[in-house]
């Protein structure tokens, strides 16, 4: 069976659900992080980098799934911060986009007040210096945890 097939399967079981119609819904994107040495994915597919971890709302059960697997699988916004993630990794000065900023607000790497500079920041192209260096301080925060494993 090919990579990525299995994955289904593999959600069903560790799930509280006997379907994957109802399964797939227990979880949730818990974390992002992009590893420097290859993983698996709980589909099979190796290597990995772009690592998800999803937890289940039900059991508590967490699994390691690739965001190729996620963004097929699930309706859930990995691929966008992904790209994001890489994007300030390039080039620090550049902006998160809203799902990133939400992302890292719900997990408590930003505060309500830093999540509502970034929100009224992210379209600008133009920051005072002091705003620049801010977003470039949260920007850092947040690849800190996406590389903490």
């Amino acid at each position: 069976m090919k990579p990525g097939y299995q994955l289904p399967a593999r959600i069903v079981e560790l799930s509280v659900a006997n379907e994957w119609d109802e399964a797939h819904l227990e979880w949730h994107l818990e974390k992002v992080i992009l590893s420097d040495t290859s993983e698996a994915c709980l589909c099979g597919k190796f290597p990995i980098k772009e690592l998800c971890i999803l937890r289940n709302d039900k059991n508590k059960k967490s699994a390691v799934v690739g965001n190729c697997c996620v963004k097929k699988f699930f309706p859930i916004a990995s691929a966008r911060i992904f790209n994001a993630i890489k994007k300030i990794t390039a080039d620090d000065t550049r902006a998160l986009n809203a799902d990133t900023i939400h992302f890292a607000y719900q997990r408590g790497w930003l505060s309500a007040k830093e999540r509502a500079f970034y929100m009224d920041t992210w379209r600008k192209h133009k920051l005072s210096a002091k705003q620049m260096q801010w977003r470039i301080a949260l920007n850092r925060r947040v690849m800190e945890r996406v590389r903490a494993a």
